[in-house]
């Protein structure tokens, strides 16, 4: 019942996300530092995350929640993939893994069940723009403010395919 009433509040809201995991840490954290450029949203929480569980692969992420989610999931097409590949040598399914979740999926992924019995993720808001989403609201409880990055003197925009930052000191 939460997963059905989840999914229509975030099909209506058209809300979805991104997790990106990465083998290293060092790599996530470079990415981190110009996710807010490269992405094709101006609405979004990010959360880096790590695994509790260090031996297995792709322990450490970031996800990108975010609303526009079907047009902003077209965007992240290969000029994103290119950035991450070339700017950073990261190779696909190697040094990162990309897995988009819809309304449906999010619905799926961010139930309590899941979130409680799954001791896998720990997140920590790293870039909030603090839009009133349910899919954000539903995801920062689950988070900690560790490193938080605030966005105060300035915005990134996306116009067409470029993304800018406006500042305003």
């Amino acid at each position: 019942m939460i997963v059905k009433i989840c999914s229509l509040i975030f099909n209506k809201e058209k809300t979805g996300f991104l997790l990106i995991t990465f083998e290293k840490k060092e790599c996530r954290d470079e990415v981190l530092k110009i996710v807010e450029g490269i992405i094709p949203f101006n609405r979004y929480l990010i959360l880096e995350g790590e695994m509790m569980m260090p031996f297995l692969p792709m322990n450490y992420s970031i996800l990108i929640a975010s609303d526009c989610w079907e047009d902003g999931q077209i965007n992240i097409n290969m000029d994103f993939f290119n950035n991450l590949e070339s700017r950073f040598g990261l190779k696909w399914n190697i040094d990162y893994y990309i897995g988009y979740y819809s309304s449906l999926a999010a619905s799926k992924f961010l139930t309590p069940a899941f979130l409680s019995s799954n001791p896998g993720y720990i997140f920590y808001t790293a870039y909030n723009t603090k839009d009133d989403f349910f899919l954000f609201d539903y995801l920062r409880p689950h988070t900690f403010t560790k490193n938080e990055q605030e966005s105060n003197n300035y915005i990134w925009v996306s116009v067409g395919q470029d993304r800018i930052k406006i500042s305003w000191d």
